[in-house]
């Protein structure tokens, strides 16, 4: 929809100007990090930046025009003044807003909002969560009100609560001057002495009890946290967890319950010593992101391979070592569009893994469901090999409408025309030849497999291809599918007179239906 188009429908206009509005302000966490990663200021900068991110769409509903992206009436919708963020400072109400990175994210405050009961307890949780790695939750052991002697004010005076309160209730006082929907507003009353916090049955806000915020930042609380957490010896090695986390597809090794098991306790210990190195790296070379990514991808951890034949007290000293996490839906969708030089997707271009089975193949909406699958159930397998027999169905005959090979990125070797075996049923060897280099191609470029061609990978490849072509020979039937057909301005596929393309189609489902195509 054009915005200068008079006959635009202005519902249809209001609702992806709605729809671009939204997303665009739930990107700005993302876009503030990818700020700072981008532009190597520190990593530390996602919860001290006193700023935050916009686009053309939520600059408008701020109300602020920052230089460079100013929205015209002659742009489309979602056209590259979507793409183009920028930094900036917000005020509200002529205030100017404390910025203080992902703390004050208008996302972050929403996602974890207040109320009348928990007090800002809900953000000082995930505060310590995200940041410090601390889950507060597991601090002290769940207790029932009605089996306990409560005082009149148990967070502060009953010891059975005071283990988590008396560190979540200071952080929590932190965001007091953020509203339950999210805006700046300064409290008159933070001006008095933190005496007053115990008539609100909360201690006083700070880092903890010995720790307390001086007077004179309660306008700017959230900066005062973000500062003191950003030099937080936990929060440098959150980060490296987290990153490894992302990287490896594996979370770091906990301290063994029983460290009677030498070897894992061996293992923990070394693990734990290498990513404290990656920490103080980290920290020494200013808090650069880079420089972390670099550091764990070049690790053994990341890096190790080629563990064959383990016995079991290998696979114990190897927890944690390598690589080897199930694909995410978009990171698979990448995967497809970029091997297969074709997208898995619909008539109208929507990729079904980024669309309609994102959810059911275990991704997530940032909503209701937050964790992405781990391991593939039922569901997730019958979605790959929906896929797998979807793409070899159409990619097929699109790469082989290339007619110069060296152009092909699935077919350089082979030719529509080359049977396997003559009339007599004899095997061509010139054909067999090219068929197996092909073979050994594909294993590469979609399994990342260096094979011989001798190898038995190849050969039980090049047997599902030859057993496939003589089914078909032997019914005689020509005909594809509809969806399997295709034509451009030098060529018409709409049939398998050799029977050959089939026969490669069920050579490309069955690789791409490997567990290593959707497993990295």
């Amino acid at each position: 929809v054009d915005i200068n188009d008079p006959q635009s429908n202005l519902t249809t206009l209001g609702n992806q100007l709605r729809s671009l509005t939204n997303l665009s302000l739930s990107r700005e966490p993302i876009e503030l990090i990818a700020h700072i990663v981008r532009n190597n200021k520190p990593f530390s900068e996602i919860l001290t930046a006193d700023y935050t991110m916009v686009n053309a769409y939520s600059s408008r509903s701020y109300g602020v025009n920052p230089q460079g992206i100013a929205f015209k009436s002659t742009d489309s919708i979602k056209d590259e003044k979507y793409e183009k963020f920028v930094p900036v400072k917000l005020t509200q109400q002529g205030k100017s807003i404390p910025h203080a990175g992902l703390l004050t994210s208008r996302i972050f405050l929403g996602r974890y909002p207040n109320s009348t009961t928990n007090v800002n307890r809900h953000r000082s949780r995930y505060v310590y969560l995200y940041f410090l790695d601390v889950d507060i939750l597991s601090l002290a052991e769940q207790l029932s009100a009605a089996d306990q002697d409560l005082s009149e004010n148990p967070t502060l005076e009953n010891s059975q609560c005071t283990a988590c309160h008396s560190i979540m209730d200071p952080v929590a006082g932190l965001f007091k001057n953020f509203t339950r929907n999210n805006r700046y507003e300064p409290r008159d009353w933070y001006d008095k002495t933190p005496d007053q916090y115990i008539k609100y049955k909360m201690l006083p806000p700070g880092m903890s009890i010995k720790e307390t915020m001086p007077l004179s930042n309660y306008n700017n609380s959230l900066q005062w946290l973000g500062a003191k957490v950003a030099t937080d010896n936990r929060f440098h090695r959150q980060v490296v967890n987290l990153l490894f986390k992302a990287l490896t597809g594996n979370d770091p090794l906990k301290l063994p319950e029983d460290t009677s098991n030498a070897t894992l306790y061996s293992t923990y210990i070394y693990q734990n010593a290498e990513l404290e190195k990656m920490k103080e790296r980290f920290v020494a070379g200013g808090f650069n992101l880079k420089s972390l990514i670099k550091d764990i991808v070049l690790s053994e951890f990341y890096r190790a391979k080629n563990a064959n034949q383990l016995i079991v007290a290998d696979t114990t000293g190897l927890q944690g070592v390598g690589v080897g996490r199930l694909l995410t839906p978009e990171q698979l969708s990448r995967k497809t569009t970029s091997v297969m030089n074709y997208s898995w997707a619909t008539g109208s271009g929507q990729e079904y893994l980024l669309n309609q089975y994102r959810l059911l193949y275990g991704g997530i909406d940032s909503d209701e469901i937050t964790i992405r699958a781990s391991q593939p159930n039922a569901i997730i397998s019958n979605i790959q090999m929906l896929m797998a027999t979807q793409v070899a169905c159409e990619a097929v005959p699109r790469d082989f409408s290339t007619l110069n090979k060296n152009n092909r990125a699935l077919f350089p070797e082979v030719e529509i025309g080359f049977e396997p075996e003559f009339p007599n049923g004899l095997a061509r060897p010139d054909a067999v030849n090219a068929i197996k280099k092909n073979i050994q191609y594909l294993h590469k470029r979609i399994l990342a497999e260096d094979l011989t061609l001798n190898d038995t990978e190849i050969n039980r490849t090049y047997q599902l291809f030859l057993e496939t072509y003589r089914e078909l020979k032997l019914l005689n039937d020509s005909t594809l599918h509809s969806s399997c057909r295709y034509t451009n301005s030098e060529i018409v596929i709409s049939s398998d007179p050799n029977f050959t393309l089939r026969s490669w189609m069920a050579g490309i489902a069955y690789l791409m239906s490997d567990y290593r195509y959707v497993f990295e």
